[in-house]
């Protein structure tokens, strides 16, 4: 297959944007991983041989790059939002029951990429066990857990549709 970056930026970069922000929490962090995504793909001699399987590579390379950068000592002993991330979050804690988005914000970072994965890319349980590199049964149980904690962040009224 050959490849038409600019097309493949501007129908997968968005969805590659929400992933490293679900693992980042930061703006400009999420940035720096999905342009370090696309560079890799420059460089790459890698064939695909079809667009689904070019974009579980960019997400799997993505989620990778997010995990580096949260490993980084430079992470974690500078993490900084964005003023208007700040005030959304803030916001959000004076409310009494969170949005959606706030509540997946507060869930940790492993289960936050699942919830992602699986019900705004629409992947299945297998290929985000392969995206994540981690066992089809934790992809499962990561699922039920973060079900479970969206639950009780927005006080019993999440129903999975």
């Amino acid at each position: 297959m050959d490849l038409d970056y600019s097309e493949i930026f501007e129908r997968l970069g968005p969805g590659l944007y929400r992933l490293a922000f679900s693992y980042v929490k930061n703006r400009s962090d999420a940035e720096d991983a999905v342009q370090e995504t696309f560079l890799r793909l420059l460089k790459t001699n890698r064939r695909f041989d079809t667009q689904e399987d070019c974009k579980r590579w960019l997400m799997t390379v993505t989620a990778n790059q997010c995990k580096d950068l949260l490993r980084s000592a430079r992470r974690r002993r500078e993490v900084t939002m964005d003023n208007d991330e700040l005030s959304r979050l803030s916001a959000a804690e004076t409310d009494a029951a969170p949005d959606i988005g706030t509540a997946l914000f507060r869930l940790p970072e492993k289960y936050r990429s699942v919830i992602y994965l699986h019900y705004y890319e629409g992947y299945p349980t297998k290929e985000i066990s392969k995206i994540l590199h981690v066992t089809q049964s934790a992809v499962l149980s990561r699922l039920e857990r973060a079900r479970n904690q969206l639950r009780q962040l927005l006080g019993g009224e999440w129903n999975e549709g």
